[in-house]
């Protein structure tokens, strides 16, 4: 759900894509937002997007490491 978020889709996409009813998302997010100590959703969001672009920095630099001997 947070790459979700990260991706900008809003909480009945979520819900669509998860399976899952808005009811469910929207009390999913408030857990992440008091767990990550998010004081908003445009916080959470933000957090959301700063992940997952560092999900996928990680992820390229991975694949390049694979390639490299050792």
């Amino acid at each position: 759900m947070f790459r979700l978020i990260g991706a900008g889709l809003g909480m009945s996409r979520i819900a669509q894509e998860l399976g899952l009813s808005r009811k469910t998302i929207e009390t999913y997010r408030e857990h992440i937002k008091l767990k990550f100590r998010y004081s908003n959703a445009e916080a959470l969001r933000k957090g959301a997007l700063d992940w997952a672009h560092h999900s996928s920095v990680e992820s390229l630099d991975a694949r390049k490491d694979r390639g490299k001997p050792r």
